[in-house]
C-alpha cells in the first residue's frame, strides 16, 4: 500500500468548499470509497488523476482509511512473496523457556512459511498475591514463564506494505474475559478499535527495527478462557512521521496541474526516503500488548520474517464473473469481473470498472429534495462452509480507453478486489444487511460463490438513514483446488 501521508503532505488542496459547511457522513462515505480504491492500489500508481483525487478529498479521509490482508486459498497456488505473505498455524511449538520468556515456533502447512518468536510477560509487580480468610495478603507464587496467560502468535501476513498479526492468550483459569468482551463490543459499536486504551484498557505498540510504527486493533474473539486479537501495522509509516527531518518537503505545493515530470521527481524522493526505513522482511518486529493488571499486564512478542522473498505477480485465472451497473441522479458505476487469483493472502477478483460522478446534479438533487445519498458496487462472496465475505475494490491503471456514461465520458480502469477484513466496518455492514461477514477466510473451503451487489445509502429529509443492497449480477461458483 502506498504511504497515505506522502500524498496528503504537499498536495495543493482547495479547502474553501469544505470550510463553509461540514460534510455529511454520507458524502464522506462516498468520497472515502472512491479515494480508498486509489490509495489501496498495490502497484504504486502515481498518475495525475490519482493526485487530483487525493487533493480534493485530503481534508476528510485521513482517519477513515483501512487496509488489511490474511486469507485461505488453495495449497497449489499458495506462495509467499515479498508483498503477498502468510504464516498461520493452529498450534505453536515451544522451543525453549527461560524465566518469564518463552520461545515458540509456528509453521504454515499451506505456504511452507515458518517463524520463531519470543514471548515475554511483564506484570506490574512481578508477583501473584492472594488474600487469606483473615484478610492477610500472602505471596502465592513468583510470576515466571508465560505469566498469567499462555500467549502466542497465531498468524502474521503481509499484503503490500501492511502487516496483519494475530495473537492469542490462553488463560489457565477464567480471568473474567466476558467483562473485557463487553467493554470491547461497546466501544466497537462507537467505531473504536480494541486498543482505544482509555475506553478498553488495552494498549498496543509495534516496532520494526526499534522504530515505532502506526498500528491499530482490528478483530477480537473470546472463547471460554481464550482471547484472540488481531491488528494491522503500516510498515512504512513511522509514528514519528511528522517530526522526521528526512521526510521529503517542498518549498511550494505540488498542484494537480503540475507536469508529469514534477510528479515523477516527487515520487522518486519518496522512494529514496522509504529506502531509509526498516525492511519488515529483514528486521526485528516487536509487539507489546498491555491487557491490564487483571489479565497479566504486558505481553511482548518479538520475531523476524527472515527469508529470501521474491517479487512476483499473481497468476490470473480467467472466469466469466458477470457484470453489473447502476445509475443514480449524478452517479454512474460499472463493474465487470473477468478473472480471479489465489496467493498467500488468499483469493482476489480482477476486472474492469467505470465510475463517473456529476456533483452538480448530486448537490442539486440533495438540496431540492432535502436528502443525501450515495451508491457503490462491491463484491459479495460466500463459501460452502456457510461463511460470507465482502471484497473491496482497489483501482489500477487501465489502457487509457474511455466509455460513454450518462454523465459524459469516463476512463475504463482495472481493479483487483481482496478480502475486506476491517472488523469494525464489517460490524456496521452486518447491521445494514443482517448478514454476519467474516474478516478471515475459513480453512478447508472447497467452493466459493460470488456476485456483484449494489449498495445505496440514503438519508431522507428527516435525517433517517436507510441502506438497500441487491445483487446486480448472477452468482458464479468456482472450485478451490485441494
Amino acid at each position: 500500500m502506498d504511504n497515505i501521508y506522502k500524498y496528503l503532505n504537499d498536495v495543493d488542496t482547495d479547502l474553501s468548499e469544505f470550510e463553509e459547511e461540514q460534510l455529511s457522513e454520507i458524502e464522506i462515505k462516498r468520497i472515502n470509497k472512491r479515494l480508498k480504491g486509489k490509495m489501496d492500489s498495490h502497484n504504486g500508481s502515481s498518475s495525475k488523476k490519482t493526485m487530483i483525487w487525493v487533493g480534493r478529498a485530503a481534508a476528510i479521509v485521513l482517519c477513515c482509511l483501512t487496509v488489511g490482508g490474511g486469507a485461505y486459498a488453495a495449497a497449489f497456488y499458495r506462495k509467499n512473496t515479498r508483498d503477498d505473505l502468510r504464516i498461520k498455524a493452529s498450534e505453536s511449538k515451544v522451543v525453549s523457556e527461560d524465566g518469564n520468556k518463552v520461545t515458540k515456533e509456528i509453521y504454515d502447512d499451506e505456504t511452507g512459511g515458518k517463524i520463531t518468536y519470543d514471548v515475554v510477560n511483564e506484570t506490574a509487580d512481578d508477583a501473584v498475591l492472594e488474600e487469606t480468610a483473615d484478610g492477610d495478603i500472602k505471596l502465592v507464587e513468583k510470576v515466571e514463564k508465560a505469566g498469567f496467560a499462555n500467549a502466542e502468535i497465531t498468524s502474521i501476513s503481509k499484503e503490500g506494505e501492511t502487516l496483519k498479526i494475530g495473537v492469542k492468550f490462553n488463560f489457565e483459569k477464567d480471568p473474567g474475559l466476558e467483562a473485557l468482551k463487553e467493554k470491547i463490543d461497546k466501544y466497537s459499536v462507537e467505531g473504536e478499535y480494541w486498543n482505544a486504551t482509555e475506553d478498553t484498557g488495552i494498549s498496543l505498540k509495534t516496532k520494526i527495527a526499534d522504530r515505532e510504527m502506526v498500528c491499530w486493533g482490528n478483530d477480537s474473539k473470546i472463547e471460554e478462557n481464550s482471547l484472540y486479537l488481531d491488528f494491522f501495522v503500516l510498515s512504512k509509516t513511522p509514528e514519528d512521521y511528522s517530526d522526521d527531518e528526512n521526510v521529503p518537503k517542498r518549498d511550494t505545493p505540488l498542484t494537480a496541474d503540475a507536469p508529469q515530470e514534477e510528479f515523477d521527481a516527487w515520487f522518486k524522493e519518496w522512494e529514496e526516503y522509504e529506502k531509509t526505513l526498516p525492511d519488515p522482511l529483514n528486521s526485528t518486529i516487536e509487539v507489546s500488548i498491555d491487557l491490564g493488571k487483571d489479565y497479566g499486564d504486558t505481553y511482548t512478542f518479538t520475531t523476524k520474517l527472515e527469508g529470501n522473498y521474491e517479487e512476483s505477480d499473481r497468476e490470473l485465472i480467467s472466469v466469466n464473473g458477470g457484470s453489473g451497473e447502476y445509475t443514480l441522479d449524478g452517479i454512474y458505476e460499472y463493474m465487470s469481473i473477468d478473472s480471479y487469483s489465489m496467493g498467500a493472502t488468499g483469493l482476489q477478483f480482477h476486472g474492469t470498472t467505470i465510475c463517473k460522478d456529476d456533483w452538480d446534479i448530486i448537490n442539486k438533487t440533495c438540496e431540492e429534495q432535502g436528502i443525501e445519498y450515495c451508491g457503490f458496487l462491491r463484491i459479495k462472496a460466500w463459501d460452502d462452509l456457510g461463511n460470507t465475505y465482502l471484497m473491496y475494490m482497489c483501482n489500477e491503471p487501465g489502457d487509457g480507453s474511455e466509455k460513454d456514461t450518462p454523465y459524459g465520458k469516463a476512463p475504463v480502469d482495472r481493479f483487483f478486489a481482496p478480502l475486506y477484513d476491517n472488523a469494525i466496518a464489517l460490524e456496521t455492514f452486518s447491521k445494514e444487511t443482517g448478514i454476519t461477514y467474516s474478516s478471515e477466510w475459513a480453512d478447508g473451503i472447497s467452493q466459493i460463490t460470488f456476485a456483484i451487489e449494489k449498495v445505496i445509502d440514503m438519508d431522507d429529509a428527516d435525517g433517517k438513514s436507510t441502506t438497500t443492497v441487491e445483487l446486480v449480477s448472477e452468482p458464479v461458483t468456482i472450485n478451490i483446488p485441494q
